[in-house]
This record gives structure tokens, sequence and C-alpha cells, in this order.
């Protein structure tokens, strides 16, 4: 496996909020502009509760029906091996808020649920907007599949602690695992992504 490589975004405000995705995550199916009023002015603390950060590995995988071995692990996952099918190569990763996000979260929900709920759900759009953006960094000319993730599927989540010691994402950039395999930083997220040959 090649060595891990960071990606840290200096300036928080360079990934933008899609305000469309929040009105989704909160449930609201039109333009609002009282919640969109509400996002204006929550935004900028929720910026400043952000750290960005990604780590991520180029690694070999090798299809057999449904087993892909990966090197750190032999995943047994139909889904994921046909998403990966005709892939030699994937790239692994996990990106981040930070910390400071679900504590500055669980600040607001002390004081005002509705608001409070307006924040998280600007962090949900954040970290997939991040994600969008590593995927971007990663693509460098190359044809990539759809991330994949730990626990959606068939794939399971147990091995979402294989991902995070493979990428040493808790020494790299803080990310740790409950017993039941969920991140923290909640605003976290793991994948594989397919890179096709060519």
């Amino acid at each position: 496996m090649n060595s891990q490589i960071l990606i840290q975004i200096n300036n928080a405000k360079d990934i933008k909020i899609d305000k469309k995705e929040v009105l989704r995550y909160l449930g609201v199916t039109e333009d609002n502009n009282d919640i969109n009023s509400i996002i204006n002015d929550i935004s900028p603390d929720v910026y400043k509760s952000i750290k960005f950060n990604a780590v991520y590995t180029e690694i070999d995988v090798e299809i057999n029906d449904n087993k892909i071995d990966m090197g750190f692990a032999c995943v047994d996952s139909k889904a994921l091996a046909k998403n990966l099918f005709g892939c030699k190569k994937a790239f692994l990763f996990a990106a981040t808020l930070g910390i400071e996000n679900d504590r500055a979260i669980e600040r607001a929900f002390k004081i005002n649920s509705a608001k409070a709920s307006v924040f998280n759900c600007i962090s949900i759009a954040l970290i997939e907007s991040f994600c969008d953006y590593v995927n971007d960094y990663l693509k460098n000319g190359k044809k990539l599949r759809p991330r994949f993730s730990p626990g959606y599927g068939d794939f399971s989540i147990k091995y979402q602690k294989n991902v995070i010691d493979a990428l040493d994402a808790t020494r790299k950039i803080g990310i740790t695992l409950s017993d039941s395999y969920m991140m923290k930083p909640s605003k976290s997220v793991t994948a594989v992504i397919g890179i096709e040959e060519g």
C-alpha cells in the first residue's frame, strides 16, 4: 500500500455551501426565504467550527466473484464488487470536518434547537461538498467510479475499522470509532473509489 497523503483546506470558505442540499436535509421541498435567512446568518459560525481534513492512499484491488482483496482487508460484498468491476486500483480515503464542529452543534442545541438543526444540516452539506472536492482532487485526469462507503449496501460497516486503520486516520485527522463503528467526529466520511483503467 502507498503512503497516506493529507489534504487540508486552509480557508474553510473555499468549500461552498450547497443551499439546495441544506434545504433537502431539512426536509424543505421549496425555497424558503426565512430558512435561507437563517442559513446566511448561521453559516459564518459553521465555518468557524470547521477544520477540513482528509487523508487518502491508492490501493490494489483484486476481485473474485463477490470477494474483493484490497490488501488491508478481504471484503465480501456483491455491491462493492459490482462498483469496482474492471478496476485494478482504487483510492481509499477519509474526510472530516473536525471535532469542534460536533461541539458547536451540541452547544447550539442547548440554545435554540431550530437553529441548531440548520447548523447541523449545513455541516452535513459541507462534508458532502468536501468529499466532492476530494473526489475532484483525486481525479486528476483519471476516470473514477462513484465513491462507496462502509455501511452502504452489503459493504458491512464493520470494515470502517479496517479503513480507518489502513489510513492511520485516527492519528492523521482525528477520526475515532465507537464500538458500533460510528465515527467521531460525526461529520466524517470514509470511502473506496475505483480507478478505471486506460
